[in-house]
C-alpha cells in the first residue's frame, strides 16, 4: 500500500490525456503482444544453453518489434 501511495501520481498519468485515449493508454495489449512474440520465438528454440543466451534472444526479439503509434 505504501508503494502505491508513494507512486499514485505515476499510476494515474493516463488521466492527463484526452478521455478518448484512456483505454489505449491503460491497456497492456502492446505489452501482451510483445510477450506473445517472445514466447513464440522461445518455444521454437526450446532449451537455452544458459540464462545469458535466453536474455540475448529476448533482447533481440524486443529490438526487432515495431510498435504502431495510436492515432490521437
Amino acid at each position: 500500500m505504501a508503494c502505491l501511495l508513494r507512486d499514485i501520481e505515476a499510476c494515474l498519468t493516463c488521466y492527463d490525456f484526452a478521455r478518448a485515449m484512456w483505454q489505449h493508454i491503460r491497456t497492456t495489449n502492446a505489452l501482451e503482444g510483445l510477450f506473445h512474440t517472445i514466447r513464440l520465438r522461445t518455444d521454437k528454440l526450446g532449451a537455452f544453453r544458459n540464462e545469458t543466451s535466453c536474455v540475448l534472444m529476448v533482447y533481440a526479439v524486443i529490438q526487432s518489434v515495431r510498435f504502431r503509434r495510436v492515432p490521437i
